[in-house]
């Protein structure tokens, strides 16, 4: 079946103008027809749908949004209101027949275009539309911008030129001649261009003068540009009152005379005679005032290495333990000879770095090669030729101490070598020894494997906890039967079944049922067949009785312990330890919310269908204490499910009524857990718990005989409209 429909806008209008915008333009937006292919009777007259509005594209920053009719429950149309930027506001609308709970397409992108309405804001200059995201008629609007874009005539009224900068061009041809003008705040305008009128800091006197004002500079941006002609006489210009003089001889600045009738040489440098002329001269080291200091690395391990200086300086040479040694020469240069004896801190010299008595060295023969480390001048270590790290005398050094340990150490499978025997790890990472005659021993408290747990001490009986393997040392008086144990041997291993809580030394045991299951699940006493003072307590293996225990006591309380003390088995009474529960799923998605009502208030009065999602009637004929509810949901989309549990007669069941649980004062959480990323969001699995914290005491919450308990959800946090909550599983525990 499918459901299809149209949407009409305010008299069919569905575009504007971009100078009609604003917080005020509005429209109502209509579903106009729709057709229901499984029920054709159903219609919009006879209120047989609901509907859901959603905005799918709206422009960057508009404050476009849905407004719905008070009291509308049906939701069959609405208004769409602050339509304020240009662009196209898609809207898409999914139905709903209440008559079948059937939906219409709800996943945009193969719903029917009929199910979408587009407003339209077109723009003032070219008529231009904008497409919204997943419209789908992009042909028209791309054919419209085409011609505009291929066109030779352009409508642009509005230059921008950076983030906050714009140039209103001028709607008028203006006159021949007239130049584009600026006010200074964007706008620009033709003005004629009349004698007389000056660039910035350059002006003019209309004939033969022009005047740069003070503060401005004349810049050439070419290098070949000039002044005057190159041939002939070359003029003069007067700079801050300084003449440069058109002789190509001499020229003067600030009455210090420029000497330029040589252009020197290459490498010479400008150099003043103290007062008042400058001239081209070579540089000598005589000429520096603040002679640098050149440190240089003589590159020799032996022999001698050449270091040129000036005549007439001194040289200091900055030995080992920082000794210094000054040279002087009157000559270019001078021969620095290199002692390659050790001595000083760190020294180098052939392929050893050594230092006193600790050096490494490297010894490169071959096969054999190696890097030695030694202190105190004893060789301790050695990298060989295959990279293998050997200490040079066997047994006498250690790898790490006591106070300072290695963090990790990482081996393969089969390399752990103590002594002359090897552990190796093997198949299914099983640990191997190649000596049968060593043995590996632990001086520790326990050794904990997974599940597994091994101690070199006894455990105390009331401190055995289920699910973990024990070794039997000595059994004594303690029957470890009866926390799991096959047989109560020394030696015996055994995974508890219970932890020994109420295991003693006497050997006192809560009653377990048999590894047999009893008929009915009942474990029953009945008179000793051949001693009238003591009963037997029995179980059923199929049809057969089967004798657990006889117990000297003529009656055996309902509910109890069965105890053996001083040679003697006793009983004692205790809670009924019937374990009941009732159990519903509910595989569909649920969206159907009610506003959650504290401590025992009623939930409203509802008409229709049931808005709880999960219900459970006493039909026992007695009033059931509530112990433990809890609720699941297999496929959650929401990150938190809040729900509760009520209490109803028949009477207020089929009105929607209930009462809430005393004992429930807000709603229950139920958290998304266990998520992993969709296309629109994550997907978890959620799980929750109430329990009665006043079972057993006198307000604990009774469920009376016909009474229902129901489950209601109070809210889900918003997801998108593709995904639903899915798969809740319920189950309830009561005595």
């Amino acid at each position: 079946m499918s459901i299809t429909f149209t949407i009409t806008a305010t008299n069919d209008i569905t575009s504007f103008n971009e100078v009609d915008l604003s917080p005020s333009l509005n429209t109502a937006l209509t579903i106009n027809s729709i057709t229901d292919t499984e029920r054709p009777e159903d219609t919009i007259a006879n209120n047989s749908f609901s509907f859901e509005w959603y905005i799918v594209d709206k422009p960057e920053s508009s404050n476009a949004s849905i407004v719905l009719t008070p009291n509308d429950t049906y939701k069959s149309s609405i208004t769409f209101n602050s339509i304020d930027m240009w662009g196209t506001y898609r809207i898409f609308v999914t139905a709903r027949n209440l008559n079948t709970d059937i939906f219409s397409e709800v996943n945009l992108f193969v719903a029917p275009e009929s199910h979408f309405i587009n407003l339209s804001v077109k723009s003032t200059n070219n008529n231009l539309e904008k497409p919204a995201a997943t419209q789908r008629d992009w042909n028209n609007v791309y054919s419209s911008l085409t011609e505009i874009v291929d066109s030779t005539t352009k409508k642009i009224n509005q230059i921008n030129v950076a983030a906050n900068k714009t140039f209103t061009l001028p709607v008028v041809y203006g006159t021949d001649g007239q130049v584009l003008t600026t006010a200074g705040d964007g706008n620009l305008s033709w003005q004629d261009a009349s004698g007389g009128s000056s660039l910035v800091g350059l002006t003019s006197n209309d004939t033969d003068t022009l005047t740069l004002g003070a503060g401005f500079n004349l810049r050439f941006t070419d290098a070949n540009a000039q002044i005057g002609h190159i041939t002939g006489n070359r003029p003069s210009f007067v700079f801050a009152n300084t003449i440069v003089a058109n002789s190509a001889v001499l020229s003067e600045i600030n009455d210090v005379t420029f000497n330029f009738d040589v252009q020197g040489t290459q490498g010479q440098a400008l150099v003043t005679n103290g007062s008042d002329i400058v001239t081209f001269q070579n540089i000598s080291y005589n000429n520096l005032v603040d002679i640098p200091t050149v440190t240089q690395a003589l590159g020799a391990d032996t022999g001698s290495a050449t270091l040129t200086f000036g005549g007439g300086r001194t040289l200091n040479i900055i030995g080992g333990n920082n000794v210094t040694t000054s040279v002087t020469s009157d000559v270019d240069s001078i021969d620095i000879t290199v002692n390659s004896a050790g001595g000083g801190e760190g020294v180098v010299t052939g392929d050893k770095i050594e230092e006193g008595d600790t050096s490494v060295e490297t010894i490169d023969s071959g096969a054999d090669g190696q890097i030695v480390f030694k202190t105190n001048n004893q060789s301790r270590w050695s990298f060989n030729n295959s990279g293998h790290l050997i200490p040079s005398t066997s047994e006498q050094t250690d790898i790490g101490s006591a106070e300072n340990k290695i963090r990790h150490l990482f081996l393969s499978d089969n390399s752990l070598n103590i002594g002359d025997a090897n552990l190796s790890l093997g198949v299914n990472d099983q640990m191997f020894s190649t000596s049968n005659n060593k043995s590996l021993n632990l001086n520790i408290s326990s050794l904990s494997l997974k599940n597994y747990k091994f101690s070199n001490s006894q455990v105390n009986p009331d401190a055995i906890i289920s699910g973990t393997l024990y070794r039997i040392g000595n059994p004594g008086a303690i029957d470890f039967r009866l926390v799991g144990a096959k047989n109560n041997e020394s030696g015996h291993i055994f995974e508890a079944t219970s932890d020994g809580t109420a295991l003693t030394n006497d050997g006192v045991a809560y009653l377990n049922q048999s590894e047999e299951t009893p008929s009915n699940n009942y474990i029953y006493v009945q008179t000793n067949d051949s001693d009238n003072n003591k009963v037997d307590l029995k179980y059923l293996s199929g049809t057969t009785p089967k004798n657990i225990v006889a117990v000297n006591a003529s009656v055996i309380p309902d509910s109890s312990v069965i105890s053996y003390s001083s040679g003697e088995w006793q009983s004692q009474s205790i809670h009924d330890l019937t374990h009941k529960s009732w159990h519903a799923t509910h595989s569909d998605g649920w969206s159907t919310v009610l506003d959650f009502v504290a401590n025992g208030g009623k939930y409203a009065t509802q008409e229709g269908a049931s808005k709880y999602i999960f219900s459970f009637k006493n039909n026992t004929g007695n009033s059931l204490v509530i112990k433990k509810i809890s609720l699941t949901c297999n496929e959650m989309y929401s990150t938190t499910i809040k729900w509760s549990a009520s209490f109803s007669t028949n009477a207020e069941f089929i009105t929607n009524q209930s009462e809430t649980l005393p004992a429930m004062s807000t709603s229950i959480d139920m958290p998304q857990q266990n998520k992993i990323g969709v296309q629109y969001g994550d997907l978890g699995i959620g799980f929750s718990e109430w329990n009665d914290d006043t079972y057993n005491q006198n307000n604990q919450s009774e469920l009376p005989a016909d009474y229902f308990l129901l489950i209601s959800i109070n809210d889900m946090t918003s997801i998108h409209s593709s995904y639903s909550n899915k798969k809740f599983t319920a189950t309830v525990y009561y005595a």
